[in-house]
């Protein structure tokens, strides 16, 4: 974790910096608690339930699912995500924001006419919370459900000793990033 001027772009260094740092968790830890999210829309007809899920697929793989105004995030390298791909997060909404950063390490879904996509991403280290989460979105005629998974404990000590208030912003962020990418007018 760092504190960092919130508007500047990250850097090539500042990527390549986050790059080389191991994640703190992987796909079969068990550790801390779990929080799903999700919200199912439903259409009259298959058409509108298409174009639904190709404009939240798409935001998926842009990673535009909070708002700017609480994070701003960048990809390295930029373009869609993949495997590999780091996502620098700079959390705050004064001149000032945390940076922390995860890294994805599984995609799918990546073609329009899949009826599922998303991705699971990891924490690295210096990260608000330690853990995993996974993004997806799925649809099956005239139904679109978008979930956010995340198991995940505190990552240091700020968290630890404000573990209420952690856990509320953690909650509160995710169920604004369901409504964020479920109501894109809101």
């Amino acid at each position: 974790m760092r504190v960092r001027w919130r508007n500047p772009r990250v850097t090539a260094s500042e990527c390549l910096r986050w790059s080389r740092m191991e994640p703190t968790a992987n796909p079969t830890w068990q550790g801390g608690v779990v929080d799903h999210y999700a919200k199912r829309i439903r259409f009259t007809s298959i058409a509108a339930a298409a174009r639904e899920y190709e404009r939240i697929r798409s935001q998926l793989f842009r990673y535009d699912i909070f708002s700017r105004r609480i994070v701003r995030a960048q990809l390295c390298p930029d373009g869609p995500l993949g495997p590999g791909t780091v996502i620098v997060q700079r959390f705050g909404s004064s001149l000032l924001a945390v940076e922390t950063a995860v890294r994805v390490i599984e995609t799918w879904g990546e073609d329009p006419q899949a009826q599922a996509a998303g991705f699971v991403y990891v924490t690295l280290p210096g990260h608000l919370e330690r853990g995993i989460s996974l993004f997806e979105v799925r649809r099956s005629d005239t139904d679109v459900t978008v979930a956010i998974t995340a198991r995940s404990r505190p990552g240091g000590w700020p968290t630890r000793l404000s573990r209420p208030l952690s856990r509320w912003a953690q909650r509160s962020l995710t169920a604004r990033a369901i409504r964020n990418l479920a109501d894109p007018l809101t």
